[in-house]
């Protein structure tokens, strides 16, 4: 029974405030705006017009006018950059590069005893949240295992400097890990606008809203879910321990022509590499293996917690 504890510097707050926020953001991102409050956080992603995926985030609420979008932190300024063109026509601001708060993430048998201890309330099912304004709990999972926590360096500096003492130290790579194993993408700066929500799986992990009403994007994004089927789409693989990779490098078969991308690199719960990839699912049955791995090993596919049936074989 443990708790483990790590700070995730690899993420990154973008900050919005104004009273126009929600309806803002519910014309620009594919989740449905209006189901998040100060309980309840969603999973979303944000598109070109061309419909590809400029980062995914997770969306919650500090406070009544005080609304949060975690980002991974080498997109943040992108994402804010882009985001800016369009936030001028509202009530609303957004601010990128605020240093005051922190994301840290906690796992274990005994993660929700501990933030309980220090904390009071936790949520117990995925996406639920629980805090005050100047923190933010949310659940990862739905077995009370997971959790990510949004907090406000100064305001809970003791609650920071508790938990640190009472949980064992973690790693971001095994964060990274459980997320591949979850089967959820995280886009990053080198596969920024590259792929559809389709190809990372978005329609499945609830990234999207089908029945949300228009955002940037949507007219490419609906036209592959009604009247398509994705060819590519991403799985976890594990691969051996002498492979090193990074996300965006290319997948290959015996053939040699690029069949795929790597999205997230972790590592599992024996410390074993693991990868996030997008991947045509016409090789899916074929031997993979990394573009630059003169030694040829192979990537071996791991199942999803979730279903592909129905695709495009």
């Amino acid at each position: 029974m443990s708790a483990y504890l790590t700070s995730l510097t690899n993420e990154s707050l973008i900050h919005f405030q104004g009273p126009d926020t929600a309806t803002f953001l519910q014309g620009q991102v594919t989740c449905d705006v209006r189901k998040v409050s100060e309980t309840n956080t969603l999973t979303g992603a944000y598109c070109t017009p061309k419909g590809r995926v400029i980062v995914d985030f997770l969306l919650g609420q500090a406070g009544p006018n005080h609304w949060l979008m975690r980002v991974h932190k080498d997109v943040t300024q992108h994402t804010a950059q882009t985001l800016s063109k369009y936030i001028v026509f509202s009530k609303s601001e957004l601010e990128s590069q605020r240093t005051d708060w922190l994301v840290l993430g906690c796992w274990g048998d005994k993660a929700a005893s501990t933030l309980r201890a220090h904390f009071g309330e936790v949520p117990n099912a995925l996406h639920a949240s629980t805090g005050t304004g100047s923190a933010l709990i949310i659940a990862r999972d739905n077995n009370a295992q997971r959790f990510e926590l949004w907090l406000e360096r100064e305001h809970c500096a003791q609650q920071i400097e508790a938990l640190s003492a009472n949980c064992l130290p973690g790693s971001m790579e095994r964060w990274s890990g459980m997320d591949i194993e979850a089967g959820l993408a995280r886009v990053c700066a080198a596969t920024t606008e590259k792929m559809t929500p389709q190809a990372l799986n978005y329609d499945l992990t609830g990234h999207v809203d089908f029945r949300k009403g228009c955002y940037t994007g949507q007219e490419v994004v609906a036209r592959l879910h009604y009247k398509g089927e994705s060819k590519r789409r991403a799985f976890a693989a594990s691969i051996g321990k002498e492979n090193t990779t990074e996300a965006g490098a290319a997948i290959v078969t015996p053939d040699g022509p690029t069949v795929g991308t790597v999205l997230n690199q972790g590592v599992d719960e024996e410390q074993r590499p693991v990868v996030l990839i997008e991947l045509a699912l016409k090789a899916k049955t074929q031997t993979l293996r990394f573009a630059s791995d003169q030694n040829a090993n192979p990537i071996t596919l791991l199942p999803l917690p979730y279903s592909l049936a129905g695709e495009t074989q």
